[in-house]
């Protein structure tokens, strides 16, 4: 796979129901032993099994700026998972699951996959013009 946007975020996106410097965005990482992305039929946080959830930290700093979103770099502390860790996935926490929109996945980043052994993991975002993602 490759980096990409869940379809459902663009609809968000386009119908006001996103906010990406108001709402709680966090960042999953995800085993993909234990999910297969899908950018198109995939919508809310209740489509990944909740095994393939190994770590989250609330995203900060966020903000958005000539179409794209940025936020300060991300560190989850003392990963342990028995698995791979192969994607970070962004997602807008709400109240349950299924109201929690997926917004996009990353599985390109130098640093992926790893082997979660209790050590910090950090993820650098990018600086450029596209940020985390341009719409």
């Amino acid at each position: 796979m490759a980096n990409g946007m869940y379809n459902g975020a663009r609809d968000g996106f386009l119908l006001g129901q996103i906010d990406l410097e108001g709402d709680q965005v966090v960042a999953f990482l995800i085993d993909l032993d234990l999910y297969t992305p899908d950018l198109v039929n995939h919508s809310s946080l209740a489509d990944v099994p909740e095994g393939a959830r190994v770590a989250v930290q609330t995203l900060t700093g966020c903000s958005v700026a000539a179409g794209a979103f940025d936020a300060d770099d991300v560190t989850w502390p003392t990963v342990t998972h028995s698995g791979d860790v192969g994607a970070v996935l962004l997602v807008v926490l709400n109240s349950d699951d299924a109201a929690s929109p997926l917004l996009a996945l990353f599985d390109t980043d130098d640093s992926l996959p790893f082997t979660p052994a209790g050590t910090d993991f950090t993820v650098v975002w990018d600086n450029g013009i596209n940020k985390l993602f341009r719409i």
